[in-house]
């Protein structure tokens, strides 16, 4: 199941001003939110827990999300050729974090295992990402020759979306009236109190439990640790790239992962980066 993913950066080509994606601020800009029905009927297979999009005219295939894009209806603003530059040019929140040798507990959302990483042999690694307090507020995934260069070091880690936290109808956000994944400005105010003031990081539903004891074993398969993090939190994942020291002006890719949004956003900065 898809919609499930919203962008939080502005991507462009170097050397054109092709914009690639676009950061959505507002639920109003949410593209699957809001599409036009007079020529789009969005079906929602309850048993398959699937989403199509059946287009009116008759000439045209179902699809699934997302919905192909139309061309552009002036001819200067059609593209002719593909952008020359392996360069893109990004506008988006960017968070230093702490990498050790503590591997994640998350496993592999497609495969259900996790990589291979024992007696001393790294080869895909889980990584725990770290805040400064040493909870662990997400997962970063590497090639295990990196490790050696990024152990016991604090990393720039780059925000490209926001996603929930399952991509079937048991996530939090998840409404089975509207068959659709509610927006994070539909979170329900926060219920803990701590201090006479709300806690912002609590939001579990009545009989559920938010957080972990310290001493509670319960598993935690997710990409951050529960005890300190909400899994109750609508869109709860950042998604990051993992950015490489700055050479040249630009920067390289070098893992990708999560980090959850209440460790991410209050250390995180707009950056322009130039990635290669």
């Amino acid at each position: 199941m898809c919609e499930c993913v919203i962008s939080q950066a502005e991507i462009k080509s170097l050397d054109e001003d092709f914009r690639i994606c676009s950061e959505i601020t507002s639920e109003a800009n949410v593209p699957f939110l809001n599409y036009d029905t007079s020529k789009w009927h969005r079906k929602f297979d309850e048993e398959e827990l699937e989403i199509e999009y059946e287009n009116l005219d008759s000439k045209y295939s179902k699809y699934r999300y997302p919905r192909p894009l139309s061309l552009p209806s002036s001819p200067d603003l059609r593209i002719s050729s593909r952008p020359t530059s392996t360069i893109l040019n990004i506008s988006a929140k960017v968070a230093k974090f702490w990498l050790t040798e503590e591997h994640s507990f998350m496993t592999d959302p497609l495969f259900g295992v996790k990589a291979a990483c024992k007696k001393g042999v790294h080869e895909l690694c889980y990584l725990a990402i770290s805040d400064d307090q040493q909870r662990m507020a997400g997962t970063i995934i590497v090639s295990g020759a990196l490790l050696p260069q990024l152990v016991n070091k604090k990393h720039r880690f780059l925000g490209l979306s926001r996603s929930t936290l399952y991509r079937i109808d048991d996530d939090p956000s998840w409404d089975p009236i509207t068959h659709t994944f509610q927006h994070w400005d539909k979170q329900k105010p926060p219920l803990g109190v701590e201090n006479g003031k709300e806690n912002p990081r609590i939001y579990a539903q009545p009989g559920q439990s938010s957080f972990l004891a310290d001493d509670d074993v319960e598993s935690n398969n997710d990409f951050f640790d529960k005890r300190y993090f909400s899994d109750q939190v609508f869109w709860p994942a950042v998604n990051v790239l993992l950015l490489s020291e700055e050479k040249g002006g630009g920067v390289e890719r070098l893992g990708v992962g999560k980090i959850h949004i209440d460790a991410f956003n209050p250390v995180a900065v707009q950056e322009q980066i130039l990635l290669g």
